[in-house]
C-alpha cells in the first residue's frame, strides 16, 4: 500500500491504464489527457477509495457531466432502433418501385443516413 496518493495515483495510471509516465502530471486532466473513463473511471476512484479511504461520494451527483457512462442510453436505442426501421423500409421502397438492386438501395439509405 502507498503512503503518497500521488505515487499511487501516479503508479495506477501507469500500471493499470496504460498511460505514458512522462504524461502524467498534477494538471493532466483524467479524461482528456489519459483517456480514462467510464467504466476505467470508475475503477480508478474505487481503488482510491480502497487504498486512502476517500469518499468521492460527491463526485457520484456530477459523474455524467465529468465521465462518460458505457454503453447506450435508452433513448439512443430507441432511435437507433426506430431510424433503422424507417431507413430499411425507405430502402425496401426504393428497390421496389425504382427497380434498384437491394444492395444499392441499402447502400443509398446508409449514405442518407451518415449524411443526415
Amino acid at each position: 500500500m502507498d503512503d503518497d496518493p500521488t505515487a499511487a495515483v501516479h503508479r495506477l495510471l501507469v500500471d493499470e491504464h496504460g498511460v505514458p509516465p512522462r504524461k502524467v502530471t498534477r494538471d493532466a486532466r483524467i479524461v482528456h489527457d489519459f483517456g480514462v473513463d467510464g467504466g476505467d473511471a470508475a475503477e480508478l476512484f474505487e481503488e482510491l477509495h480502497k487504498r486512502f479511504g476517500t469518499d468521492f461520494g460527491s463526485l457520484d451527483v456530477q459523474w455524467r457531466e465529468l465521465f462518460n457512462t458505457e454503453g447506450a442510453s435508452p433513448r439512443a436505442i430507441l432511435v437507433g432502433i426506430s431510424a433503422i426501421i424507417i431507413f430499411g423500409f425507405v430502402a425496401g421502397i426504393i428497390s421496389a418501385v425504382w427497380h434498384w438492386p437491394k444492395l444499392l438501395a441499402v447502400l443509398l439509405v446508409l449514405l442518407l443516413l451518415v449524411a443526415g
